[in-house]
């Protein structure tokens, strides 16, 4: 009974340790740079451009720096989902403009 107990109330660490915003933020952040350099290593074939490939870690920076200023304010740009959806519409963006451009 007691290592079950103890396994709750590790599984609701870990669950409260998931929903952290940075948490998120660094793991979208990551897989746009893991399916970045996935992209260019086996479509394009070529290395991946250094500014290309820390953008989503220039959109982390930007949130933490627009998330402290207007943390009361409740702004569409201080919020969680809007940081997510700009890292993967840049990431996307990169891959089709090195498709077709």
């Amino acid at each position: 009974m007691y290592f079950v107990i103890r396994s709750i109330e590790s599984i609701s660490k870990v669950v409260a340790f998931l929903k952290n915003d940075l948490i998120q933020l660094a793991t979208v952040g990551g897989m746009c740079i893991i399916i970045l350099a996935l992209f260019f290593k086996k479509v394009l074939h070529i290395p991946v451009p250094p500014l290309e490939s820390s953008l989503p870690g220039f959109f982390f920076i930007f949130y933490e720096a627009v998330r402290r200023k207007q943390k009361s304010t409740g702004r569409f740009w201080a919020r969680l989902w809007f940081w997510n959806t700009l890292m993967l519409v840049a990431t996307g963006l990169i891959i089709l403009r090195r498709l077709y451009f």
